[in-house]
Parts: C-alpha cells; sequence; structure tokens
C-alpha cells in the first residue's frame, strides 16, 4: 500500500477546499431560486442582471414596483397551496 506523499497531500487538500468553495456558492445560488415557504423565488438569471437603479440614493427619487406582477404571484402561491 503506498502512502501519500506531500505533493498529493496538497493536491487533496487544495481540491477539497475548491470543492468546498463551488458547493457553498452553489447552494446560495439555489436557496435563491428554489420556491420556500415564504417569499417569492428569484428569476434563474438574476445574478445576470444590472445591480441598483441609477437613481436609487438620490434625493426625489423612488423606487417603483409592479404590484399587478406581485398580486398575480401573491395569487398564484395562494391557489397552491
Amino acid at each position: 500500500m503506498s502512502e501519500f506523499t506531500d505533493v498529493e497531500l496538497r493536491i487533496s487538500t487544495a481540491l477539497l477546499y475548491v470543492h468546498f468553495v463551488v458547493y457553498g456558492l452553489l447552494a446560495m445560488y439555489l436557496y435563491q431560486i428554489v420556491p420556500q415557504n415564504y417569499g417569492v423565488p428569484k428569476k434563474w438569471n438574476y445574478l445576470c442582471k444590472g445591480g441598483k437603479p441609477t437613481n436609487y440614493g438620490k434625493p426625489g427619487s423612488s423606487l417603483s414596483y409592479d404590484f399587478d406582477e406581485i398580486r398575480d404571484l401573491e395569487e398564484d402561491r395562494e391557489s397552491n397551496n
């Protein structure tokens, strides 16, 4: 039976850390897009969309919401329960 060499041990440890990061990021992404009991899941491509609106935080600006879409999503969620 061969024993681990120093190089094999370093490679194994490095791959362990790489897998930890990849699976952690995948878990955080799936947590946002998979439906939960409460809240509205995000679309699959939410990471590719732009950041904040250009007028966010400026005096006199307000964020607009699509209340009809929110109402439709809430009705769909209630009808599925």
